[in-house]
């Protein structure tokens, strides 16, 4: 399960005015039915985002979330058990302490016997991890020193988990590569060989492992300082810190070079790729998909003639002597789309979500990769503006989840969402 911060675009909350990134989602080939939404949540003057998922079987899938009422944050861990999503239950003294590191987005991800890895996203190095005793929290080897953002995270069985992102330096603002790998007892930092973030990772199998690096530093430390010492748990807080972080990450992440591609195996360690994806003048990356049998898939975006941006898929076999680029078959507009993520499809083929990252217009779109062609999908998630902030293929079936944000209006509902038939 993937995800890319820095660029990805922003859907503005209203209310506490959170801005929260609008990332991608997947889906299968050509399935019915089509996508919809299986789930959704919403309360009187609340905010709330489902912003992870991940799928152990057609019975067994988990998802997190946030509530924001008030001045109050609260994260909310649900199950499926192939009848419909239940709440679950965090210790409370757990809960507290994770809820006052503000988890506005977290990521997901789980293996089978129940082994649950939660990862607060922004500027915090904390976790939630479910075990044979129950919920504990964690902090991530060297997070207390740096401000860390975690972009990435892939269980690939219970003793080998891994996380990436970056460190920011609150002075300077440049920032470092940031990787850790849990072997089931303890946590190791990985030596990674580029100078910048590390904006998104996915594994091919537990001895290949691909991740999008930025090749310089990205951030103003000081804003990003000064926006942590404003944050004291706090919905208000949470939200002047997020803002702060997306629009100076964001800002760093449009102007940066082209981003490398690093392959990870367990004799070389992380090297950056033996071909490197060759862009069009002014192109950027912000997704990847890690795919089967040596694949690699980036996503990002291309300038068009309306002075705009467009979407952009590369993919590689690990064998031929360049990418394959192609600039999706969009018509040209002033908005800024950008592939914000990458999925491979249940039931076959690639899917994308293209994310508006200029703030009008649509908020996101979704493109299918069938027999070599890209096409568009229209979801079937009612009206108003939608983003899906992770995915998950469901294994053994032709089934995907995602989850996200619906907003109309004033209301701001969390959703689940589901391609395929509805896994039991």
């Amino acid at each position: 399960m993937i995800k890319s911060l820095p660029g990805r675009a922003a859907l503005v909350l209203t209310g506490s005015a959170v801005a929260l990134a609008a990332a991608m989602l997947p889906a299968q080939a050509s399935a019915a039915p089509g996508w919809r939404i299986n789930a959704t949540f919403s309360g009187r003057g609340e905010e709330n985002l489902v912003t992870g998922v991940a799928a152990v079987s057609a019975r067994n899938a988990w998802s997190i979330g946030t509530t924001i009422k008030k001045a109050s944050i609260t994260s909310v861990i649900r199950h499926w058990n192939g009848r419909a999503w239940s709440a679950v239950a965090l210790p409370a003294k757990v809960a507290k302490k994770w809820d006052n590191r503000t988890p506005v987005e977290a990521l997901i991800t789980a293996t089978a016997g129940n082994k649950v890895w939660a990862f607060n996203e922004l500027l915090s190095g904390t976790y939630l991890r479910l075990t044979a005793k129950g919920w504990i929290l964690g902090t991530l080897p060297g997070s207390n020193a740096s401000l860390t953002e975690i972009t990435a995270a892939d269980a690939l069985s219970a003793t080998d988990v891994w996380a990436f992102g970056f460190q920011v330096n609150g002075t300077t603002g440049a920032a470092s590569p940031y990787a850790v790998r849990f072997n089931g007892t303890k946590w190791a930092r990985a030596t990674m060989p580029n100078d910048g973030a590390i904006v998104a990772a996915g594994a091919s199998s537990s001895s290949s492992l691909w991740a999008l690096a930025e090749t310089e530093p990205a951030g103003s430390g000081a804003e990003i300082a000064s926006a942590l010492r404003q944050a004291h748990g706090s919905a208000g807080a949470a939200a002047a810190r997020l803002s702060i972080v997306r629009r100076t990450l964001g800002a760093a992440a449009a102007s940066s070079s082209v981003p490398t591609v690093l392959h990870w195996g367990p004799k070389a360690g992380w090297q950056p790729a033996a071909v490197q994806p060759v862009l069009p003048a002014g192109g950027t990356l912000t997704s990847l998909l890690a795919g089967a049998k040596g694949t690699v898939w980036v996503g990002g975006a291309a300038p068009n003639s309306k002075k705009g941006t467009t979407e952009l898929a590369a993919g590689w076999n690990g064998k031929s002597a360049a990418w394959s680029v192609t600039t999706l078959p969009a018509a040209a507009s002033s908005t800024q789309f950008s592939i914000v993520e990458l999925a491979a499809g249940s039931g076959g083929g690639i899917w994308a979500e293209g994310g508006n990252e200029g703030g009008t217009g649509p908020t996101a779109r979704l493109w299918h990769l069938s027999g070599g062609k890209w096409s568009e999908v229209k979801p079937d998630f009612g009206k108003g503006s939608w983003a899906l902030l992770q995915l998950t293929a469901v294994p053994h079936s032709d089934s995907m989840w995602g989850v996200g944000i619906s907003e109309l209006g004033k209301t701001v509902k969390g959703i689940i969402a589901i391609d395929g038939p509805t896994p039991r």
